[in-house]
């Protein structure tokens, strides 16, 4: 067989597949960006300014049936991103959402901000939510659901919060660190018990009714007071809140640990709802 007929068997099954099915949703996520050779991160891949992004938030977006794509952190673009978006990943980074957003004039010394991102990621997950397209955010993107929404958060965790537990590890997220429980009532442990009936019933609490599992961490910041329009989903045994959801949004759901490493069935079951809540925002 030629490889132009090979080619136009592939793009016939691809047309068929989308006829069928619609086209995959696409996936906006937001980036680091360096734009000073003198900052300190300048040294992770050049000295010239860089945006970048893991490659785990890609692949699990590919994995469940997305399209990713990464978003330049040009605030002139927003309204032109959010046309062709069905869905926005706010990922993790090692910067910090600047506490003038949230009222606050005391910067704790581990404090890293980067105004260039955070504007940026504000910008678009109003929009978005203006849209009533679905958004994830992961870890800072956790935190700046809640900001948005009018919450604060705390700066340091092992100030702050007597007994916490630890919320950073080695190696890196790869591997399981800490408890949390899965509250009842919310959109997270129904897409958790809708996905894997079998693990649910193994993580379930008899006593709380609450879903338990091990997860990753990576954040010495957490949500402090809780945004209007927002509910508690996950909480660990200290009670550090780790996730959110919106009450009013369809898909507006907020981690404090990284669930594009999938290293269970409660992270394939929120990278699945996402993709699949996009899929009804996507046009054909």
């Amino acid at each position: 067989m030629s490889e132009i007929s090979s080619d136009l068997i592939r793009l016939f099954e691809i047309a068929s597949y989308d006829h069928l099915h619609g086209r995959a949703p696409v996936i906006g996520i937001t980036v680091d960006c360096v734009d000073s050779r003198s900052n300190r991160e300048s040294v992770w891949y050049s000295e010239y300014p860089w945006y970048a992004i893991g490659r785990r938030y890609g692949d699990a977006i590919v994995r469940c049936g997305g399209i990713p794509v990464m978003l330049c952190n040009n605030v002139s673009s927003v309204s032109h991103y959010v046309n062709i978006l069905d869905g926005l990943l706010l990922s993790g980074t090692a910067v910090d959402v600047d506490p003038v957003f949230y009222g606050e004039t005391f910067r704790h010394k581990t404090t890293i901000t980067r105004s260039t991102r955070t504007q940026f990621d504000l910008a678009i997950t109003r929009k978005m939510l203006t849209q009533g397209k679905p958004i994830l955010g992961v870890n800072y993107g956790c935190q700046l659901i809640n900001v948005m929404h009018g919450g604060t958060l705390y700066q340091h965790i092992i100030e702050e919060i007597p007994n916490a537990e630890i919320h950073t590890q080695e190696p890196l997220l790869v591997y399981p660190r800490h408890i949390i429980s899965i509250l009842p009532k919310t959109k997270l442990y129904n897409m958790v018990l809708a996905s894997d009936s079998v693990f649910a019933a193994s993580a379930n609490n008899s006593q709380t009714g609450c879903f338990e599992v091990k997860v990753n961490s990576f954040h010495h910041q957490c949500v402090k007071i809780l945004g209007n329009g927002l509910t508690v989903t996950a909480l660990t045994q200290s009670g550090v809140i780790e996730g959110i959801e919106s009450t009013q949004a369809d898909f507006c759901v907020g981690t404090q640990w990284h669930p594009e490493f999938l290293l269970n069935a409660v992270d394939l079951a929120i990278f699945q709802e996402f993709i699949a809540a996009a899929s009804r925002r996507a046009k054909p």
